[in-house]
This record gives C-alpha cells, structure tokens and sequence, in this order.
C-alpha cells in the first residue's frame, strides 16, 4: 500500500530507520561537508510534495520529515527544525493523495482544503480514497 513518505524511505540508503539515525546521519553529512548542525524551534510548517513530507528551509533548501518524526532536517546548511507543525486534517489529506496512482501528482499545499483535493481527485478519475456511502 502506497504510503506519504518520511525521511525512512527518503534516506533509506543512509541506513535511517528512526528519528535518532535520521539525526545522526545529518550530522555526519554535514561534519563531512564542514557545516555546523543548527536545531531550530521556530514552528515550520509541512505540506506534500510528490508523496513526500517536506519542510523548507530558510537556505532555500528542505528536509524531509514524518508525522512519528517530528523534526526535518536540512542537508543543504545544517539546520534542524525541532517544531513541525502538521494540519489538522492530516489523515483525510494523506488518504486522499494515497487515492493518486501517480506518486508525483501526491501533492498537498499548506492551506489546501480537503475538498479541493477531493475535487481534483474526482476530475482527475482518481481513487478519491474515502468511502462516502
């Protein structure tokens, strides 16, 4: 079953397979690279981009993140965002996109509603993903 992917899937190559080797894996790079890890409390906000949790950065760079995570971290400056803030709606949002066969049409703007997506699902003929009977 097709899910909304977090830094796992996305740095799965690296060996991450929980928040503390997603942390660790980050430092590593960026000690490699010569940066310095900078965690930020500022809340940053989520959205969907090609099935993909995301949050961007203030480098113009962005992390991955997850809803079990809770944090994304920065490969391009360092810098990682301790504060995420994910929608209310989260799980009507994420199984709606699931519905798209199409992982690079799985695509959620901040502020998007739920009945936009399923609108685009329906024009689309799309699996809108939620039992309405």
């Amino acid at each position: 079953m097709p899910i909304i992917q977090g830094p796992i899937q996305g740095h799965a190559h690296n060996g991450v397979k929980d928040v503390d080797t997603y942390r660790s894996t980050h430092t590593a790079a960026m000690v490699s690279a010569g940066k310095d890890v900078y965690e930020i409390d500022i809340p940053r906000e989520a959205y969907i981009n090609h099935g993909r949790w995301v949050v961007d950065c203030t480098c113009n760079g962005a992390g991955l993140t997850s809803r079990s995570f809770g944090v994304a971290c920065c490969f391009d400056c360092g810098r990682v965002y301790t504060e995420i803030v994910f929608p209310e709606n989260v799980l009507a949002i994420e199984l709606l996109l699931i519905g798209r066969m199409d992982p690079t049409q799985r695509n959620w703007n901040i502020g998007e509603t739920v009945e936009l997506l399923e609108k685009d699902n329906m024009a689309f003929g799309e699996n809108n993903g939620m039992d309405h009977s």
